[in-house]
Protein backbone atom coordinates (compact mmCIF):
# COMPACT_ATOMS: atom_id res chain seq x y z
CA UNK A 1 0.00 0.00 0.00
CA UNK A 2 1.81 3.54 -1.08
CA UNK A 3 2.43 5.50 1.74
CA UNK A 4 1.56 9.35 2.24
CA UNK A 5 2.29 11.71 -0.41
CA UNK A 6 3.84 8.97 -2.95
CA UNK A 7 4.17 9.25 -6.63
CA UNK A 8 2.35 7.26 -8.67
CA UNK A 9 1.61 6.82 -12.23
CA UNK A 10 5.33 8.05 -13.66
CA UNK A 11 4.41 11.33 -11.68
CA UNK A 12 1.22 12.26 -12.55
CA UNK A 13 -0.54 11.41 -9.10
CA UNK A 14 0.13 12.14 -5.59
CA UNK A 15 -0.71 9.41 -3.59
CA UNK A 16 -2.61 11.07 -0.28
CA UNK A 17 -3.91 9.29 2.35
CA UNK A 18 -6.89 10.95 4.68
CA UNK A 19 -8.73 9.92 8.61
CA UNK A 20 -12.11 9.94 7.88
CA UNK A 21 -14.10 12.50 9.98
CA UNK A 22 -16.29 11.10 12.92
CA UNK A 23 -19.90 11.35 12.63
CA UNK A 24 -21.97 13.03 15.47
CA UNK A 25 -24.23 10.30 16.42
CA UNK A 26 -27.35 12.15 16.64
CA UNK A 27 -29.46 11.96 19.78
CA UNK A 28 -32.15 8.98 20.08
CA UNK A 29 -35.82 10.24 19.46
CA UNK A 30 -38.78 8.70 21.67
CA UNK A 31 -40.54 6.50 19.82
CA UNK A 32 -43.77 4.66 21.39
CA UNK A 33 -43.47 1.68 22.14
CA UNK A 34 -46.88 0.12 20.95
CA UNK A 35 -49.57 0.46 18.24
CA UNK A 36 -51.84 1.69 21.16
CA UNK A 37 -49.22 4.34 22.10
CA UNK A 38 -49.05 5.64 18.38
CA UNK A 39 -52.37 5.98 17.53
CA UNK A 40 -52.66 8.04 21.26
CA UNK A 41 -50.09 10.16 19.99
CA UNK A 42 -51.38 10.24 16.71
CA UNK A 43 -54.96 11.36 18.29
CA UNK A 44 -53.69 13.73 20.72
CA UNK A 45 -51.71 15.44 18.19
CA UNK A 46 -54.55 15.63 15.88
CA UNK A 47 -56.66 17.31 18.07
CA UNK A 48 -54.28 19.33 19.22
CA UNK A 49 -54.07 20.66 15.85
CA UNK A 50 -57.84 21.41 15.62
CA UNK A 51 -58.10 22.84 18.51
CA UNK A 52 -55.39 25.81 17.63
CA UNK A 53 -57.47 26.08 14.49
CA UNK A 54 -60.30 28.20 15.98
CA UNK A 55 -63.43 27.70 17.62
CA UNK A 56 -65.94 25.20 16.46
CA UNK A 57 -68.91 26.13 15.35
CA UNK A 58 -72.09 25.19 17.64
CA UNK A 59 -75.73 25.00 17.06
CA UNK A 60 -78.09 25.91 19.47
CA UNK A 61 -80.74 23.74 18.63
CA UNK A 62 -83.45 22.97 15.76
CA UNK A 63 -85.21 20.42 14.10
CA UNK A 64 -82.21 19.86 11.87
CA UNK A 65 -78.84 20.50 14.47
CA UNK A 66 -80.31 19.04 17.89
CA UNK A 67 -79.41 15.58 16.41
CA UNK A 68 -76.19 16.64 15.04
CA UNK A 69 -73.15 14.02 16.52
CA UNK A 70 -71.76 13.07 13.43
CA UNK A 71 -67.53 12.35 13.16
CA UNK A 72 -65.47 14.37 11.21
CA UNK A 73 -63.25 13.01 8.14
CA UNK A 74 -60.48 11.24 10.34
CA UNK A 75 -63.24 9.44 12.71
CA UNK A 76 -62.79 11.88 15.34
CA UNK A 77 -65.48 12.49 17.97
CA UNK A 78 -67.24 16.08 17.64
CA UNK A 79 -67.55 18.35 20.64
CA UNK A 80 -70.80 17.76 21.77
CA UNK A 81 -73.24 20.10 21.15
CA UNK A 82 -75.74 21.61 23.34
CA UNK A 83 -79.24 19.86 22.27
CA UNK A 84 -82.85 21.75 23.45
CA UNK A 85 -85.23 18.81 22.69
CA UNK A 86 -88.73 19.81 21.99
CA UNK A 87 -91.69 17.10 22.06
CA UNK A 88 -92.82 16.93 19.05
CA UNK A 89 -95.61 14.21 17.71
CA UNK A 90 -96.30 12.77 21.85
CA UNK A 91 -96.02 9.04 21.39
CA UNK A 92 -96.03 8.62 18.00
CA UNK A 93 -92.45 8.75 18.01
CA UNK A 94 -92.35 10.73 14.71
CA UNK A 95 -91.61 13.85 15.92
CA UNK A 96 -88.31 14.82 14.49
CA UNK A 97 -89.48 13.72 11.05
CA UNK A 98 -92.55 15.96 11.29
CA UNK A 99 -90.36 19.07 12.36
CA UNK A 100 -88.62 18.34 9.21
CA UNK A 101 -91.08 17.99 6.80
CA UNK A 102 -92.87 20.64 8.26
CA UNK A 103 -90.04 23.35 7.58
CA UNK A 104 -89.00 22.28 4.28
CA UNK A 105 -93.01 22.78 3.66
CA UNK A 106 -92.46 26.26 4.52
CA UNK A 107 -89.65 27.19 3.56
CA UNK A 108 -90.84 27.17 -0.23
CA UNK A 109 -94.43 27.35 0.89
CA UNK A 110 -96.09 30.13 -2.12
CA UNK A 111 -99.07 30.93 0.08
CA UNK A 112 -101.38 28.87 -1.49
CA UNK A 113 -103.19 26.33 1.13
CA UNK A 114 -104.33 24.32 -1.92
CA UNK A 115 -100.30 23.75 -2.79
CA UNK A 116 -99.04 23.57 0.67
CA UNK A 117 -101.81 20.49 1.14
CA UNK A 118 -100.61 18.74 -1.95
CA UNK A 119 -97.16 18.83 -1.20
CA UNK A 120 -97.08 17.07 2.45
CA UNK A 121 -96.79 13.39 1.17
CA UNK A 122 -93.60 14.00 -0.54
CA UNK A 123 -92.11 15.94 2.19
CA UNK A 124 -93.20 13.31 4.81
CA UNK A 125 -92.07 10.53 3.00
CA UNK A 126 -88.81 12.18 2.66
CA UNK A 127 -88.37 12.80 6.42
CA UNK A 128 -89.16 9.74 7.26
CA UNK A 129 -86.61 8.19 5.19
CA UNK A 130 -84.04 10.24 6.59
CA UNK A 131 -85.13 9.49 10.24
CA UNK A 132 -86.02 6.06 9.40
CA UNK A 133 -89.91 6.48 10.76
CA UNK A 134 -93.10 5.18 9.72
CA UNK A 135 -93.74 7.33 6.37
CA UNK A 136 -97.43 6.79 7.03
CA UNK A 137 -97.09 7.93 10.66
CA UNK A 138 -95.00 10.76 9.74
CA UNK A 139 -97.76 12.34 6.63
CA UNK A 140 -100.76 12.21 8.86
CA UNK A 141 -99.23 13.81 11.80
CA UNK A 142 -97.17 16.20 9.35
CA UNK A 143 -100.79 16.86 7.80
CA UNK A 144 -102.54 17.49 11.04
CA UNK A 145 -99.99 19.95 11.52
CA UNK A 146 -100.45 21.65 8.57
CA UNK A 147 -103.94 21.79 8.40
CA UNK A 148 -103.76 23.33 12.03
CA UNK A 149 -101.14 26.09 10.84
CA UNK A 150 -103.82 26.64 7.63
CA UNK A 151 -106.82 27.30 9.75
CA UNK A 152 -105.11 30.05 12.21
CA UNK A 153 -104.07 33.64 11.86
CA UNK A 154 -100.40 32.57 11.40
CA UNK A 155 -101.05 31.41 7.64
CA UNK A 156 -103.30 34.71 6.91
CA UNK A 157 -100.29 36.88 8.55
CA UNK A 158 -97.58 35.01 6.30
CA UNK A 159 -99.08 35.61 3.50
CA UNK A 160 -99.85 39.00 3.83
CA UNK A 161 -95.84 39.47 4.42
CA UNK A 162 -94.54 41.60 2.20
CA UNK A 163 -90.84 41.04 2.70
CA UNK A 164 -89.16 37.76 4.68
CA UNK A 165 -86.30 35.64 4.62
CA UNK A 166 -86.75 31.87 4.95
CA UNK A 167 -84.37 29.58 6.42
CA UNK A 168 -81.68 32.35 6.73
CA UNK A 169 -78.22 30.99 7.46
CA UNK A 170 -76.57 32.97 10.64
CA UNK A 171 -73.86 32.63 12.42
CA UNK A 172 -72.30 34.65 15.62
CA UNK A 173 -68.90 34.95 17.79
CA UNK A 174 -70.42 35.04 21.05
CA UNK A 175 -68.72 37.31 24.19
CA UNK A 176 -66.65 33.91 25.58
CA UNK A 177 -65.64 33.39 22.07
CA UNK A 178 -67.97 30.27 21.44
CA UNK A 179 -69.08 30.80 17.74
CA UNK A 180 -72.77 29.65 17.26
CA UNK A 181 -74.70 29.12 13.86
CA UNK A 182 -78.04 27.73 12.29
CA UNK A 183 -80.89 28.52 10.49
CA UNK A 184 -83.52 31.63 10.89
CA UNK A 185 -86.64 29.85 10.00
CA UNK A 186 -88.51 33.29 8.80
CA UNK A 187 -87.28 37.12 9.59
CA UNK A 188 -89.77 39.37 8.35
CA UNK A 189 -90.19 43.01 8.83
CA UNK A 190 -93.96 43.90 10.26
CA UNK A 191 -95.95 46.57 9.47
CA UNK A 192 -94.19 48.93 11.43
CA UNK A 193 -91.26 48.11 9.24
CA UNK A 194 -89.29 46.34 12.54
CA UNK A 195 -87.38 43.05 12.09
CA UNK A 196 -88.89 39.87 14.10
CA UNK A 197 -87.00 36.59 14.41
CA UNK A 198 -90.00 33.81 13.92
CA UNK A 199 -89.01 29.97 14.88
CA UNK A 200 -90.94 27.02 13.96
CA UNK A 201 -92.06 24.88 16.47
CA UNK A 202 -94.44 21.89 15.90
CA UNK A 203 -94.38 20.55 19.72
CA UNK A 204 -97.22 18.75 21.51
CA UNK A 205 -96.24 21.20 24.55
CA UNK A 206 -98.39 24.34 24.02
CA UNK A 207 -97.65 26.28 26.95
CA UNK A 208 -96.11 29.60 25.87
CA UNK A 209 -93.66 29.51 29.22
CA UNK A 210 -92.75 26.06 29.01
CA UNK A 211 -92.27 27.00 25.18
CA UNK A 212 -90.08 29.77 26.10
CA UNK A 213 -88.07 27.91 28.80
CA UNK A 214 -87.18 25.44 25.99
CA UNK A 215 -86.18 27.96 23.49
CA UNK A 216 -85.51 30.58 24.69
CA UNK A 217 -81.46 30.03 24.15
CA UNK A 218 -82.32 29.21 20.52
CA UNK A 219 -84.09 32.27 19.91
CA UNK A 220 -81.57 34.54 21.55
CA UNK A 221 -78.66 33.19 19.11
CA UNK A 222 -80.68 33.73 15.79
CA UNK A 223 -81.83 37.36 17.12
CA UNK A 224 -78.21 38.60 18.55
CA UNK A 225 -77.11 37.63 15.14
CA UNK A 226 -79.89 38.92 12.84
CA UNK A 227 -79.13 42.39 15.33
CA UNK A 228 -75.54 42.52 14.40
CA UNK A 229 -76.06 41.58 10.83
CA UNK A 230 -78.13 44.24 9.92
CA UNK A 231 -76.76 46.72 12.59
CA UNK A 232 -79.82 47.91 13.92
CA UNK A 233 -80.36 50.43 16.75
CA UNK A 234 -82.43 47.79 19.00
CA UNK A 235 -82.59 43.73 18.61
CA UNK A 236 -85.31 42.39 16.56
CA UNK A 237 -88.52 41.08 18.48
CA UNK A 238 -88.62 37.13 18.73
CA UNK A 239 -91.20 34.82 18.33
CA UNK A 240 -92.35 31.44 18.46
CA UNK A 241 -94.86 29.95 15.87
CA UNK A 242 -96.60 27.22 17.52
CA UNK A 243 -97.91 25.48 14.61
CA UNK A 244 -100.33 23.44 15.82
CA UNK A 245 -101.82 26.04 18.28
CA UNK A 246 -101.55 28.80 15.65
CA UNK A 247 -100.27 31.67 17.98
CA UNK A 248 -97.15 33.64 17.87
CA UNK A 249 -95.84 33.58 21.71
CA UNK A 250 -93.28 36.55 21.64
CA UNK A 251 -89.90 36.05 23.75
CA UNK A 252 -88.73 38.80 25.71
CA UNK A 253 -84.78 37.95 25.34
CA UNK A 254 -82.92 40.74 26.93
CA UNK A 255 -81.42 39.11 29.93
CA UNK A 256 -80.08 36.41 27.07
CA UNK A 257 -79.00 38.76 24.34
CA UNK A 258 -76.81 40.72 27.34
CA UNK A 259 -75.27 38.04 28.14
CA UNK A 260 -74.22 36.72 24.71
CA UNK A 261 -73.25 39.69 23.21
CA UNK A 262 -72.51 43.16 23.67
CA UNK A 263 -75.11 46.17 21.54
CA UNK A 264 -73.65 46.46 17.85
CA UNK A 265 -72.21 49.86 17.28
CA UNK A 266 -75.06 52.15 15.74
CA UNK A 267 -74.30 53.13 12.17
Amino acid sequence: LPGDAAVLGNGRVLHRLRTAPQLETPPEQPVPGTAANAVRTWVDTTRRMAAAAGPPVRYPSGVREAEWRAADEDGLPQTPLPVVRGRGAAGSGVGRAVGIAVHRLLEFWSGEPATLRTSVPLAAARAALETHDDDAAVERETRHVIDAFLASDLAARFRRLERMERELPVQIEAADGTVWGGSVDLLYQDENGDWVVADYKTDQEDDPAVLADLYAGQLAVYTAAVWRALRLVRPPRAEIWHLRSGRAIPLNLRASLATLIAPPPPG
